[in-house]
């Protein structure tokens, strides 16, 4: 997709420090809230609606080493609306704002391994979109029309590390690798 470019080694060297942060006593989560607080990303992302998520003040995402939260300069995808820079919100603007609405169903989501000392959690899910959705109307700026790219039937694969703190989501770090649209995970039921 034109949005996130396609894996650059050298995006990978070091990993975000705050994945490294080791989490206070104070700050641990309980498996069973770490994994909560994940499953709220997911619904969140589903629902379009960033305040249900416990995303901490300072959150921030990256997927396929490029930042997809608060950069400014995020990728202008319609030469139309050069005001809008998509990723340029937080984590929870990223969700309100809607662009991503083409993204038909979150699917086959679940954690793979957690830490608790760390506060991490390594998830890995479906994305499908089914390429029917030509324009969003993104609050504040108007409709945006949806890159080409995007106007297919296609799934994304997405393996994402969650680091949590005290209960909230403080850093997301994913892959999406493009995968024929509907493809089964291998884990359905």
């Amino acid at each position: 997709p034109v949005m996130i470019d396609e894996l650059d080694p050298s995006d990978f060297i070091s990993p975000d420090a705050a994945l490294l942060e080791p989490i206070s006593q104070a700050e641990r989560t309980p498996r069973a809230q770490i994994i909560a607080a994940t499953k709220k990303y997911f619904q969140g992302f589903a629902e379009k609606n960033g305040s249900i998520v416990p995303f901490a003040s300072e959150c921030s995402s990256r997927e396929n080493g490029t930042a997809t939260t608060n950069n400014p300069n995020g990728p202008v995808i319609d030469p139309a609306r050069p005001d809008f820079h998509v990723f340029a919100g937080n984590c929870a603007e990223e969700l309100n704002q809607g662009f991503f609405s083409g993204i038909e169903q979150v699917r086959n989501e679940r954690p793979l391994i957690v830490d608790e000392a760390q506060g991490l959690v390594l998830n890995l899910a479906l994305f499908d979109n089914e390429g029917n959705v030509k324009s969003v109307a993104v609050p504040g700026v108007g409709n945006v029309t949806v890159p080409r790219n995007f106007l297919r039937p296609i799934t994304f694969l997405k393996p994402q590390l969650f680091k949590i703190e005290g209960g909230k989501i403080r850093e997301v770090e994913g892959l999406a690798w493009p995968v024929p649209f509907g493809m089964p995970s291998g884990w359905d039921k």
